[in-house]
């Protein structure tokens, strides 16, 4: 992985641990596809359940085929 690329997923993670939800969004998907981290499917849900529970869309759309929902409140 380049140096920037690996600079890229630290401020995405910073900021997803900061509480952004889109960033927690990518996060999922990094953790979901192996894009600059392990594939690892229980830190993508993690990533995606922090995001689809602050009402990102997106995130709620990719954990369905890990048999989850979350609904709006």
């Amino acid at each position: 992985m380049s140096q920037d690329a690996a600079q890229e997923i630290e401020g995405v993670r910073k900021a997803a641990e900061q509480g952004d939800a889109e960033a927690q969004r990518k996060l999922g998907f990094c953790y979901n596809n192996g894009k600059g981290v392990p594939q690892d499917s229980a830190q993508a849900v993690l990533w995606y359940r922090k995001a689809a529970e602050q009402g990102n869309d997106d995130a709620r759309e990719a954990l369905v085929p890990y048999g989850m929902a979350i609904r709006n409140e």
